[in-house]
């Protein structure tokens, strides 16, 4: 990704701390503009998903039409579910009685897709964090500079504990058939995100989830969250600039289609310890 670089840019100036990087990115995603500070402009490709989106329409909306089906799958726009390969019932027609007698039609309404609101949180995060205007302040311009990270680090961060909330569920929804406090035990064991989209993966599935992605015709999101899930570790383990302006580009433009890899994962997987298919 291109920044627009101020040419007063302080170099060469003492590093902080490793240890107070991670602290520096949380703090600057809540710092807001002031008209005396100097802005950097962001230049973003032409063809990113979201510039398609309807007029109005948040990131969150990648969610939209998605609806959850009888089996615990995922299906979209009442298509036929990816789980279960049945397409949607019509509903039963419901009515209420008034006071006077007169029967009203009930509204048929179907759960959504996502699991929790945490998931259209997340995503808003994401968005604002993209969007937002960068400052001088933004840019770790404290740390010398071969060290500092993308001054919108943040969404790759953020984007990770969101990718970490949807692979917990992946388990939880395709473990629903075992006792509760194995799938607990069993998640507190296995609690690294590291080892549960591998080694932990292959005991509930046979496989890990980059190849569960690659089986699915999602190669190149596979790639990518390898690579996003590298760079984050290496941010955490004294190496900021390894989340750069590329990798946050990248992660971007690749976001709806990261959303779409994991529904069909998930639909995959969802009914994998369904007692039905013992």
């Amino acid at each position: 990704m291109v920044s627009a670089h101020d040419s007063n840019l302080r170099k060469g100036v003492a590093p902080s701390p490793h240890l107070a990087i991670y602290v520096d990115v949380l703090l600057a995603s809540f710092r807001q503009p002031t008209v005396r500070r100097s802005f950097l402009t962001w230049a973003y490709p032409s063809t990113m998903w979201y510039e398609s989106l309807p007029s109005g329409w948040s990131w969150d909306s990648l969610w939209y039409g998605y609806t959850r089906c009888g089996c615990g799958g995922i299906r979209n726009n009442g298509s036929v579910c990816g789980a279960c390969n049945e397409p949607l019932s019509p509903p039963a027609e419901m009515f209420v009685q008034g006071p006077n007698g007169r029967q009203f039609p009930i509204a048929h309404a179907v759960p959504g897709g996502e699991g929790r609101y945490e998931d259209y949180v997340y995503l808003r995060m994401l968005e604002r964090e993209w969007l937002r205007p960068l400052s001088d302040e933004d840019r770790f311009l404290g740390i010398v500079e071969q060290h500092r990270p993308s001054a919108r680090a943040i969404v790759v961060l953020t984007f990770w504990t969101y990718f970490e909330t949807k692979v917990d569920r992946l388990y939880r929804t395709a473990g629903r058939q075992l006792p509760e406090r194995v799938v607990e035990d069993f998640m507190l064991r296995h609690s690294s995100i590291g080892v549960r989209v591998d080694r932990a993966y292959r005991v509930f599935f046979g496989t890990n989830y980059w190849n569960d992605l690659k089986a699915q015709g999602f190669s190149d999101t596979a790639e990518l969250l390898q690579r996003v899930h590298k760079c984050r570790n290496q941010f955490a383990h004294g190496q900021p600039e390894a989340i750069d302006d590329k990798l946050v580009e990248a992660l971007v433009a690749g976001l709806q289609r990261e959303h779409e890899a994991w529904i069909s994962v998930f639909n995959k997987r969802v009914n994998h310890l369904d007692v039905r298919d013992a």
